[in-house]
């Protein structure tokens, strides 16, 4: 299973140099080994996800309630994984996105301004599409 989670911009920058190694989450999704997460950088201080993603797969689980992690939440061991999306569904999530929000906006934009005009004025589309590509939930 897929599943698309946020994540602060000082933890995203800590995962893409490979010193955090690790994703502790509430345990909502049903987490399980095998995984993959793609991690969406969102900043809070402009209320918008950034467009930087990096997607890694779930190599250990260490469930809540024991050795002081919370019960109902979850430490995940972070593997380096190739992306999985296929070109076509990279593409297919681009148009998506200007097909649900930026028909009145400049058709030059970046793949990163189109990613996050969607996000920001389109979340429950893109979340509909992603989910048709087996994602879950942001």
């Amino acid at each position: 299973m897929k599943h698309l989670l946020k994540i602060l911009p000082e933890y995203f920058e800590e995962v893409v140099k490979g010193t955090k190694t690790f994703e502790v989450r509430k345990n909502d999704r049903g987490f399980k080994l095998n995984d993959i997460l793609i991690l969406a950088e969102y900043s809070i201080s402009i209320q918008s996800f950034t467009g930087r993603v990096i997607e890694k797969k779930v190599s250990y689980i260490l469930e809540g309630g024991n050795f002081g992690i919370g019960k109902g939440f979850v430490v995940m061991g972070l593997q380096a994984f190739p992306i999985s999306i296929s070109e076509k569904e990279r593409e297919d999530l681009i148009e998506n996105s200007y097909d649900l929000n930026l028909q009145n906006f400049n058709p030059r934009f970046t793949e990163n301004e189109a990613f996050k005009a969607g996000i920001e004025v389109g979340i429950d589309e893109l979340i509909e599409y992603l989910e048709s590509l087996n994602f879950k939930g942001v």
